[in-house]
């Protein structure tokens, strides 16, 4: 019979959280030796931008820039749900068909082109 490890929780002090350990040298995808003396760099600096992001809390916010599958799939909600005729699923209809393509679909990311997978 094991006993449980603690669990890791959320260092108080966030700025020493960027600066943990290098990532392993046993990578499973090893990139060029060029690339790979800058990658530890690219991972603090991420986790560096993130952190000064994040709230006391531990959450981030900022607009979510996307497609428009959340406005898609809120529709299919509130058909579910019997609410398909609400103002809401009017108002996500009508930015679905302002975010439509001229050739039929939407775009995947902004400013992308249309795919047909989203179409």
């Amino acid at each position: 019979m094991s006993r449980s490890q603690p669990v890791a929780r959320r260092p108080t002090d966030r700025r020493k959280a960027a600066t943990g350990p290098a990532p392993s040298e046993s990578s499973p995808c090893p990139a060029p030796p060029a690339l790979a003396a800058e990658i530890p760099q690219a991972i603090a600096r991420t986790r560096r931008w993130l952190l000064d992001r994040q709230h006391a809390d531990g959450y981030w916010c900022a607009e979510l820039e996307g497609d428009t599958i959340l406005e898609s799939e809120t529709i299919l909600l509130l058909a579910f749900l019997g609410e398909h005729e609400s103002p809401l699923a009017k108002r996500l209809a009508r930015r679905l068909l302002d975010e439509q393509l001229p050739e039929g679909g939407w775009r995947c990311i902004p400013a992308a082109r249309s795919r047909s997978a989203a179409a």
